[in-house]
């Protein structure tokens, strides 16, 4: 293969840098869109995630586990419910809680939590609005370790003192929310 003589990817990178020059003469940017709208995600967009603490146990004789995750949240617009995704999962405890923690707790409304199979997705509504700002979403639930290459599995084998067990991970992202709510 030929390369390219210096000087003529010298021009290329001119060129392209050139394309990115602005003017006295060019028009001012427009605004960028909101903080909202900038979040990537099938999910609506007034919450971004900020940080996930998680945590789960696996009880591989019964193809199960409990989980629990913590999300640190922003609130980029005023809400009253969270909608997540999360698949094959069954939740206990929610709690949500303002300034990473340290503030009063918001309670769910009396639906609570509402868990839709079909978009894997998993909807909690809270009693009041949570205002703009940081939060700190707690989430307890349980799962099932998988026998195919889905989320947390499990695949036996034999070995020199019989079967075993050993439990391995897919996360794709439609296999991730088998695991955890995300």
């Amino acid at each position: 293969m030929r390369s390219l003589p210096l000087v003529s990817l010298l021009a290329i990178t001119a060129c392209l840098l050139a394309g990115c020059a602005t003017t006295r003469d060019t028009q001012p940017a427009a605004p960028p869109p909101a903080a909202a709208a900038q979040i990537p995600s099938q999910l609506p967009r007034n919450i971004r995630p900020l940080h996930y603490s998680i945590s789960v146990a696996p009880d591989a004789a019964n193809l199960r586990f409990t989980g629990r995750t913590d999300i640190c949240i922003e609130v980029l617009e005023a809400t009253d419910s969270l909608t997540l995704h999360a698949a094959e999962l069954e939740f206990g405890e929610v709690s949500i809680a303002s300034s990473g923690g340290r503030g009063a707790q918001v309670a769910l409304s009396p639906t609570g939590t509402e868990v839709d199979a079909d978009a894997q997705t998993a909807t909690f509504r809270f009693a009041r609005p949570l205002a703009p700002g940081r939060y700190l979403l707690g989430l307890n639930y349980s799962g099932r370790i998988n026998t195919q290459a889905a989320g947390l599995f499990a695949l036996d084998y034999q070995d020199a003192q019989g079967p075993k067990r050993a439990l391995f991970t897919q996360f794709e992202a439609p296999d991730a929310r088998r695991f955890f709510p995300s």
